[in-house]
């Protein structure tokens, strides 16, 4: 038996992923079901490793005795736990609970208004909520600690086979949406059962706790890039609602982040249409229906040309020379990205180039003009050069942890609280810039050189470091003048 789910195993996640769990304890191939609860768990040695903890403890529970217990009411069980929890039923109750979040930790659920509808929810807040401060956490964030676990949200799909507990961080932490291991065991003996009862569905849990990027799906293990709006998006395949979706490579169809490329139709789609995003939306006015897009190894080519190129559905590289403007909410959270190529762009809307924290190269040498809240949270950027520049709205220019040298040789406006938070930039030009706010250029700890045509602009810590712009240097002659002839 154990050979045959060997085989099983090699053909579905490799030769080196079923060595993995074969060597380790022989036992695990004798689990029920075994092939098909990791179908979806990744491949390589490192996937099957990570898992190993968690499938020995399947196999000994397997081997438990299982006493039932009478449910109880899981109102009260919480009670019990420290907590005021409540049936949010309503789109009212569902976002009743948003003023707890701090700034940037807001829950995907509050932009669903149809969740309430899908889902079970229940809310619980700690009794003593009100002493648990953001601040004291800064910096050392668990996923499962105080604070994290002082605003919980348990939902269940109605129609069964998935739970999800989320906390107070989102995604300020690793794995958000598996609190507590998403068992509600873990807040309270006993609340899953209650759970069960009281909402007439099923779902199943686990007490030792999955690693980070896997989740359970209606009994099988999925293992995960990235997750949004409760959607998990995996190599060519996806999972929402307790099920997973395989993309159809035999009709040369890939998956890349949150896109699912159609063959067919010879353009991109959102997987999940109720996400503000229209990266996919700006690349098919670029190139949707053009025959020469193809899928080869992975990645999205236009001939020979390399458009998107990835690694097991995560966009690495993206290259897309045909774009001269783009609207809103693109190139936005795109987390693995790390070179992006636009060669002839000129114009962007609000929100993009927002949340890349792997991007290294970015690359707008025909920029010229940006509306509000772009260039934000790009954690891996260090240099950044922007001559055509001419414009920028507000918000630009923030939270960029490491970047050290900003050109922005012909900004001549921008709007208010641009450039804040860059706490290792050393190099600023901004020689042509007109008009700017005197709140702006906060957290500029390390500048060491700063180009202002007026220095009346800089902030008073800064005005040491500011330095005024050269004008053109004369030209040279390169001749003597010849002597006047006499007349």
């Amino acid at each position: 038996m154990s050979d045959k789910v060997y085989k099983k195993l090699k053909k579905t996640n490799g030769e080196r992923f079923a060595q993995v769990l074969r060597n380790y304890h022989n036992g695990l191939l004798e689990i029920e079901n075994i092939e098909h609860i990791v179908r979806h768990a990744g491949r390589g040695e490192e996937n099957a490793t990570k898992l190993l903890p968690y499938l020995m403890h399947m196999m000994a529970a397997n081997d438990e005795d299982y006493q039932p217990v009478a449910p109880k009411d899981p109102f009260m069980l919480l009670k019990q736990a420290g907590y005021d929890a409540f049936h949010a039923d309503s789109l009212e109750a569902q976002n009743s609970i948003k003023h707890y979040y701090a700034r940037g930790e807001l829950l995907c659920t509050f932009d669903d208004n149809a969740r309430y509808k899908n889902y079970h929810i229940v809310h619980a807040v700690k009794e003593n909520v009100d002493e648990i401060k953001r601040e004291d956490f800064k910096g050392v964030e668990e996923r499962d600690d105080e604070y994290g676990t002082s605003v919980i949200s348990i939902q269940m799909l109605k129609k069964g086979a998935f739970i999800s507990i989320k906390n107070r961080y989102n995604h300020s932490v690793p794995n958000c949406d598996n609190t507590l291991n998403s068992n509600p065991d873990n807040i309270i003996e006993g609340l899953s059962e209650a759970l069960k009862h009281h909402f007439n569905v099923d779902f199943k849990t686990q007490k030792y706790p999955l690693p980070a990027g896997f989740t359970l799906m209606n009994g099988q293990v999925f293992h995960y890039n990235e997750e949004r709006n409760n959607f998990y998006y995996g190599h060519q395949a996806w999972a929402v609602n307790g099920a997973i979706h395989e993309v159809d490579r035999g009709k040369g169809d890939a998956l890349f982040d949150r896109y699912l490329f159609d063959n067919q139709t010879k353009t991109l789609k959102k997987v999940d249409n109720n996400i503000n995003d229209n990266f996919a939306k700006e690349f098919n006015k670029a190139y949707g229906g053009d025959r020469a897009l193809h899928v080869k190894q992975g990645n999205l080519y236009l001939g020979d040309a390399l458009l998107i190129g990835a690694e097991h559905s995560k966009i690495k590289t993206i290259s897309l020379p045909r774009l001269k403007t783009i609207g809103t909410h693109c190139f936005f959270k795109m987390r693995y990205l790390e070179r992006l190529d636009l060669a002839q762009l000129e114009k962007a809307g609000h929100n993009c180039f927002i949340g890349l924290p792997s991007l290294k190269v970015l690359n707008l040498p025909y920029l010229k003009g940006v509306e509000y809240s772009c260039f934000i949270g790009l954690k891996s950027l260090t240099h950044l050069s922007l001559n055509k520049l001419h414009n920028a709205g507000d918000f630009c220019f923030r939270r960029l942890p490491i970047l050290q040298f900003l050109n922005l040789p012909n900004l001549n406006e921008t709007g208010m609280l641009c450039f804040w938070d860059i706490p290792t930039l050393k190099f600023l030009n901004l020689s042509r810039l007109e008009k700017s706010e005197m709140a702006d250029f906060k957290e500029l700890k390390s500048l060491k050189r700063f180009y202002l045509k007026s220095p009346d602009m800089a902030p008073d810590d800064l005005k040491d470091v500011v330095r005024k712009p050269r004008g053109p240097r004369p030209r040279k002659m390169t001749r003597k003048p010849r002597p006047l002839k006499s007349v």
